[in-house]
């Protein structure tokens, strides 16, 4: 028999199962006597199987198939080669023997080595761009099953997350049986943390150079938690708020809307998405709108709606609020913010009032003088206002006089509340003149001697006229009060007359304040011996401080300052941090009476100040003089 005829032989002999597989590669070798089949893999290349016997020469190969056997022609070689064997189960499996020598014959079975099937993992999962997506419920149990049809030595079936093994356990034998599968099944609670895991099976043997893989997704789908909604509840008609809906913890990112009753909002939404490190997704959605008390009715519900797209049925989730839209206050405006009208005439205040929402209540008109307030209404004063009404808001004013100048406020109240216009000023010529001390409260040093005496609050005495007053003209209305003197200090009241009458300022009180300085001397009489020197002790007591010490010397009724600092070395002191005097080297040129003298900021103010309010007035008439004589 040839080869060519021993293949077709044996494709025609399992030609009634042409649809089965090779399962199995393996080599199930007998042997006795001395003699057997080399134990070596068989080599398949297409289903294409050499055999070999370990004897060289006398070798002869008979092939059973079946129940019936054949010697093959191959005699003498210790090679057989056999072509595309489709074998099933062990019972069809060839037997081929080798003789040796027409006495000792080696008989195996025909095993094929044989790679196992692709990786299947079995269920019902959605694919989505080249990959399979399983989805699970957070808390769910389920099974990731993967099977391998055939493979011989049996095959190795293993799972893997994220490239970690995570089971590796063959499942027992299905029931009912399913021959030549390998199968492992893994079993899981499903965890946010498993989404969009990749979960491989792996199958491996021998025969592999490298395994077969197969992977699956699993999309985990969370629940979000119950949202919320923040915002004003209390809104007023015409104005924009804001409010804001959080939905947390949810896998997939939800879709959220914003509704008024049953109305969807499409304007006025910006929405932001941020998945956190566990997977889950925090979308947060701000509605920006202005209520309007027309079209939106009180204790309608703004809601939050949050649904979340799932296999199993879409879950909503709201959270929501009942609005109270308030209607708008009055919008009060003028044309006008200043009038001026000559006394005895009328003046209308021109204002307008547009409340939107709601009819008018009242208007009313807010007046201040400066000192106090009032509120004008239509029932206020008919025979001096007229106007103020909701159809008439302006206000006309008759017979003007002074006690109408001021400001006036425009006011309007509906049903939201009141509302104001800016102020308007009114001014009234021929009114009487108003007269202010700018200066409401002085303070003055006096540089007199003497006891110092406050006189009582002087009222009622006309000071315009007397030699050391100027100003109270129409020009410089502002006085000025020269040489100032306790006799000074009181209340001061500017009065201004005109043709309609007279009116006065505030009070302003005076108060004349300040000393100079204390000058007292040790002793009254110093002796002194020729060539010798003498300290003559003064002591300069000052509030302020002083500013300057000096010495006379009186000789003969000549009275000449003494000039320590030219004076060639005759005199020192005379300063003051050190106002005594010492005289050097006496003679008796030195015998006279000396004077010291001290000035502080009371008598400067009076000589050098001449730019403030009070003018520059000679102090010859009041200075501070202590004449104390000293002997020498």
């Amino acid at each position: 028999m040839t080869l060519p005829q021993l293949r077709k032989e044996i494709e025609s002999c399992f030609h009634d199962k042409p649809h089965q597989k090779v399962l199995a590669c393996v080599r199930d070798v007998k042997s006795w006597l001395d003699t057997s089949l080399r134990e070596m893999p068989f080599h398949s290349f297409q289903h294409q199987f050499w055999l070999f016997c370990d004897r060289p020469n006398h070798v002869t190969w008979k092939y059973r198939k079946f129940s019936t056997d054949s010697w093959l022609p191959e005699a003498g070689q210790n090679q057989i080669e056999l072509f595309d064997l489709d074998i099933t189960g062990d019972n069809t499996i060839p037997r081929v023997t080798c003789k040796y020598n027409n006495h000792c014959k080696v008989a195996a079975k025909i095993r094929l080595f044989q790679a196992p099937g692709t990786p299947i993992i079995e269920g019902n999962d959605t694919a989505y761009e080249g990959q399979f997506i399983r989805t699970a419920y957070q808390g769910e149990a389920g099974s990731l099953i993967c099977k391998s049809e055939g493979g011989n030595p049996v095959p190795t079936v293993a799972w893997y997350r994220n490239d970690s093994l995570v089971d590796d356990t063959i499942d027992p034998p299905a029931e009912p049986a399913e021959p030549n599968i390998t199968r492992n099944t893994y079993s899981y609670t499903a965890d946010i943390d498993y989404h969009l895991a990749v979960f491989e099976c792996r199958v491996d043997n021998t025969v592999l150079q490298s395994y077969l893989s197969a992977t699956i997704f699993l999309q985990v789908y969370k629940e979000p938690d119950q949202p919320t909604l923040n915002g004003p509840s209390t809104v007023i008609s015409g104005t924009t708020y804001k409010w804001t809906c959080i939905s947390r913890g949810g896998s997939p990112e939800p879709i959220i809307t914003m509704k008024l009753s049953d109305i969807q909002f499409s304007t006025g939404i910006e929405q932001t998405s941020v998945q956190l490190s566990d997977n889950t997704f925090t979308v947060t959605v701000v509605l920006s709108w202005a209520p309007n008390f027309s079209t939106t009715n009180n204790n309608e519900t703004l809601s939050c709606n949050v649904k979340h797209d799932q296999p199993r049925g879409d879950v909503v989730q709201n959270a929501s609020l009942q609005l109270i839209v308030l209607p708008r206050i009055p919008v009060v405006t003028i044309p006008q913010s200043a009038y001026s009208e000559t006394t005895g005439q009328s003046v209308t205040l021109q204002c307008t009032v547009f409340s939107p929402d709601t009819a008018l209540q009242s208007v009313s008109w807010i007046f201040n003088n400066g000192v106090s307030t009032k509120r004008i209404t239509q029932s206020s004063n008919a025979t001096k206002y007229t106007g103020t009404t909701t159809t008439t808001p302006s206000l006309t004013i008759i017979n003007l006089s002074s006690t109408d100048v001021g400001t006036y406020t425009c006011t309007a109240t509906n049903t939201g509340g009141t509302g104001s216009s800016n102020a308007i000023s009114l001014s009234v010529t021929g009114s009487k003149l108003p007269c202010r001390v700018l200066l409401p409260e002085l303070l003055l040093r006096l540089t007199c001697s003497g006891v110092k005496v406050v006189n009582g609050v002087q009222t009622d005495v006309v000071i315009n006229g007397s030699s050391r007053y100027s100003g109270g003209t129409l020009a410089a209305p502002s006085l000025t009060i020269t040489n100032t003197q306790n006799t000074d200090e009181g209340t001061y009241v500017c009065y201004a007359t005109n043709i309609v009458g007279t009116s006065n300022s505030q009070n302003t009180f005076l108060d004349v304040t300040g000393e100079i300085p204390t000058v007292q001397v040790s002793f009254p009489n110093y002796n002194v011996n020729y060539f010798s020197s003498i300290t003559l002790i003064c002591t300069v007591l000052s509030q302020p401080a002083a500013l300057q010490v000096y010495w006379r010397k009186t000789l003969a009724g000549t009275t000449t300052n003494i000039d320590v600092i030219n004076s060639g070395g005759k005199y020192s002191g005379s300063t003051i941090s050190t106002p005594s005097l010492t005289v050097i080297n006496a003679a008796s040129s030195d015998e006279a009476n000396y004077t010291c003298y001290a000035t502080n900021s009371v008598e400067l103010d009076r000589v050098y100040q001449s730019h403030y309010t009070l003018s520059a007035v000679s102090i010859d008439d009041c200075f501070c003089l202590h004449p104390f004589v000293h002997r020498i």
